[in-house]
């Protein structure tokens, strides 16, 4: 009986520490001014954007603060095909929680704008109210109505950032004599706008491969190996009730 637990027991083991996918990672980085940006296809609908170091950035964003807004072209999609969208996580999420609004459009100095001619494959998310910086960032998009990434190692994905801290926004109306300029609290820009294609990281998988899929256990094999136990607990029970 003692090879027949073991046997099952040992089955059980295997097939518990079978991963249920095995998936091929691309990987694309860029550096600039101490910030490390890290991006991450994890299958073709799937990435992650990691931002390490922001709150010790170089002189061009040193008095930034929070983030307000996160764009992406050369994902190889037409974002503009019917049903096409994303959505996108960030961690930490902030105080209070930044709610990150999808918008198929341009990232520029303004934030996020309609994708004009030739534009289809931008997209565009803004957060409100704006997400303050940490020292390890990570973003997650998801790519929904059946968008799927084509990434190639010569052109990796372009990565758009906009930076801000609270100060005052000034507007200015009426003209002449009547013309008023009016400071109320809010959102200023810092720094210039990233604007950067990102590097494939040599050695990471390329990232035209599909990904491979491990076996998982069948429910019906993990059922039979319940039975084989519960078969080979009844035969020592009997034995020990015979002696």
């Amino acid at each position: 009986m003692r090879r027949i637990v073991g046997f099952a027991a040992t089955a059980i083991a295997l097939m518990a520490g079978t991963p249920a996918t095995a998936a091929v990672v691309s990987t694309y980085e860029y550096a600039f001014q101490g910030v490390d940006f890290t991006f991450n296809q994890l299958d073709a609908d799937t990435f992650t954007l990691q931002m390490e170091g922001a709150r010790s950035a170089g002189s061009n964003w040193d008095t930034a603060t929070h983030l307000q807004a996160i764009g992406f072209k050369n994902l190889g999609i037409d974002f503009k095909t019917p049903g096409y969208g994303a959505t996108l996580t960030a961690s930490p999420a902030g105080t209070p929680a930044s709610d990150w609004s999808y918008v198929q459009a341009e990232l520029d100095a303004d934030g996020c704008k309609e994708a004009r001619n030739g534009q289809q494959g931008v997209i565009c998310f803004m957060s409100v109210p704006p997400l303050a910086l940490t020292d390890d960032m990570l973003f997650t998009v998801e790519l929904t109505g059946g968008a799927a990434m084509t990434l190639s190692e010569e052109k990796g994905p372009h990565l758009k950032l906009q930076f801000v801290n609270e100060g005052e926004v000034c507007t200015t109306t009426g003209k002449g004599r009547d013309k008023v300029e009016t400071c109320l609290p809010g959102w200023v820009k810092v720094g210039s706008l990233l604007s950067e294609d990102m590097e494939w990281r040599d050695g990471s998988s390329p990232p035209d491969e599909t990904p491979e899929i491990a076996q998982i256990p069948e429910p019906s094999g993990i059922a039979l190996v319940g039975l084989s136990l519960a078969a080979a607990g009844l035969a020592g029970r009997r034995r020990t009730l015979k002696a």
